[in-house]
C-alpha cells in the first residue's frame, strides 16, 4: 500500500544528520552510482584486515562522525573529491550505519524518499543476526532495501547470491528490529542470536529492544550513532515492568503496522525533548551531548 503523500515527503526532505550543502549529486547519477561513491569513500571499521590493512588507533575516532556535513568536511580536508576512485587506506572509518546514511542523504538530495532501517542481517553468518543499518527508498511503487556496505570484496567474503541493490523481503535475509522485537516476545527465536556479532556482550533481548529504539528514531529521521542516545537507550531490560514489555510490544505492532502513518511515527516522540544524549562508543571515546543544540541548528 502506497505511503501517504505527507509520510514520503517527511523522507524526502533531510534531517540535521543527512543535510549537507557539500552534497553535488548529478542529477544523471544512478542508484549503482551513488553506492558506488559510499563505497569509494567509506570503510567499515571491522573489516580493514579484509582489504590488507592495519589501521592506527588514532584513526578509530572516525566512526563517530555523526553528521553527513561533518563527514564531507573531512573528505574535502583529505584532498578526496566525491567523484573519485579512491583506496581503501584513503577511506573514512564508519559502520553500517554511516554508509546507510550517506547513501540515504544522497537520494534525499534528490527528491527521493529515502530513510535509514535498523534492524538484523541474517546474511553475514549463517544462524546468526548482526545489527545491521541499510538503506529504505521509495521507487514509486514499494519500499526498495540497499545495502551500500557490500561491496564485491564483502559480497564474496560472506556469499551473497541477492543483489544488495534491491534486498529480498525475507526475514532470513534482513529483520528490522521491531520484526525481531516480535519475534522474540513471541518465542519464535533464540535473542542470543541477535547480537553485534557472535559471543559479543552486546546480543539478546536487550540488544533486541536497544535497537527497537534506534529504528523509532531513524523512522523519525533522528540518525544517532549506534553507540549513543538518551538515557532511555541506556536502560537494561532486567530494570523494565511488565507494563514497559507491552508498551514496547505496542511501539513494534505500530513501526510493522501498513499503511505507514507519520502521526503514528511521531506520536512515540512527542513526550520532552531528552537533554542530554550520552556517546560510549567502541573505540573508548565518551561524549554528552545537548538535544537542544542540535534542535537550535548550533
Amino acid at each position: 500500500m502506497k505511503p501517504s503523500p505527507e509520510l514520503l515527503n517527511f523522507y524526502r526532505s533531510h534531517s540535521p544528520f543527512s543535510r549537507s550543502e557539500r552534497l553535488q549529486i548529478a542529477p544523471d547519477q544512478s542508484l549503482a552510482d551513488l553506492v558506488q561513491v559510499v563505497q569509494n569513500h567509506l570503510l567499515h571499521y571491522a573489516w580493514p584486515r579484509a582489504y590488507g590493512l592495519e589501521i592506527p588507533e588514532d584513526q578509530y575516532q572516525q566512526i563517530n562522525t555523526r553528521f553527513v556535513d561533518r563527514f564531507l568536511e573531512a573528505r574535502a580536508q583529505s584532498g578526496c573529491a566525491l567523484q573519485n576512485r579512491t583506496l581503501p587506506e584513503q577511506r573514512h572509518l564508519g559502520c553500517c550505519r554511516d554508509f546507510s546514511l550517506f547513501l540515504t542523504a544522497m537520494l534525499r538530495e534528490k527528491g527521493i524518499p529515502a530513510r535509514n532501517r535498523v534492524g538484523f542481517a541474517g546474511y553475514f553468518q549463517k544462524g546468526h543476526w548482526h545489527d545491521h543499518v541499510i538503506t529504505e527508498f521509495w521507487n514509486g511503487e514499494r519500499w526498495v532495501r540497499v545495502d551500500a556496505q557490500l561491496d564485491e570484496l564483502q559480497r564474496q567474503a560472506v556469499g551473497i547470491s541477492f543483489d544488495p541493490l534491491d534486498l529480498p523481503d525475507d526475514q532470513e535475509v534482513y529483520v528490522t528490529a521491531a520484526e525481531a522485537w516480535q519475534l522474540y516476545r513471541s518465542g519464535q527465536i533464540d535473542p542470543q542470536h541477535y547480537a553485534v556479532f557472535p559471543g559479543s556482550p552486546f546480543q539478546g533481548p536487550n540488544f533486541i529492544r536497544l535497537n527497537l529504539l534506534h529504528e523509532l528514531w531513524a523512522l523519525n529521521k533522528r540518525e544517532l550513532l549506534l553507540w549513543e542516545g538518551p538515557e532511555l537507550f541506556h536502560q537494561h531490560i532486567h530494570d523494565l515492568s511488565e507494563a514497559d514489555l507491552v508498551k514496547l510490544d505496542e511501539l513494534a505492532a505500530d513501526l510493522t503496522t501498513r499503511p505507514e502513518s507519520l502521526e503514528t511515527l511521531q506520536k512515540w516522540l512527542n513526550a520532552p525533548e531528552p537533554l542530554e544524549i550520552r556517546c560510549i562508543a567502541p573505540n573508548g571515546f565518551q561524549e554528552v551531548w545537548n538535544w537542544n543544540t542540535l534542535q537550535s541548528g548550533a
